[in-house]
């Protein structure tokens, strides 16, 4: 499967940017995050509550990569999108899930990009220097953007 939105590959990595990656199962989470980490910076964290209380601790550009349950993932997704602290409410997020109704229903509980399993290497990292290139303004418009995790 592709990516929700056509991931940039070529773009280069925004400088001093990382990465924290939250999934459940270790064995998944340490693949990810090695790919992760070819591009950026990568964290490992089991949950993603804990995941996103680490990203904003960071003095630097942090994305959040989880592969969560979907309920997790929008009731995550809920809770950040709709706080009031703007640094809360615009962490970029990029949900990797298991099939397609899972990618639209975090896309429309706000998160700024998708990836379908299976997924090439390249694909996981290009979408992620995608969204961290994108400015927080960016980011918000596009998830505002009508049609946002509705079916192409």
């Amino acid at each position: 499967s592709r990516s929700r939105r056509k991931a940039r590959a070529t773009e280069p990595e925004p400088s001093g940017s990382a990465a924290l990656v939250a999934c459940h199962d270790p064995d998944e989470r340490e693949l990810i995050a090695r790919v992760v980490a070819t591009a950026v910076p990568a964290v490992e964290q089991a949950d993603g509550p804990t995941g996103v209380e680490r990203a904003l601790e960071a003095a630097k550009p942090v994305a959040l990569v989880a592969m969560l349950p979907t309920e997790q993932v929008t009731a995550l997704l809920g809770d950040l999108r709709d706080h009031e602290d703007p640094a809360r409410s615009g962490l970029p997020v990029l949900i990797i899930t298991d099939d397609d109704r899972a990618a639209r229903a975090a896309a429309a509980a706000g998160a700024d990009g998708t990836l379908t399993r299976p997924f090439h290497a390249d694909e996981l990292t290009g979408e992620l220097g995608a969204i961290l290139a994108r400015s927080p303004e960016e980011r918000a418009e596009l998830r505002a953007a009508p049609g946002h995790g509705a079916d192409d």
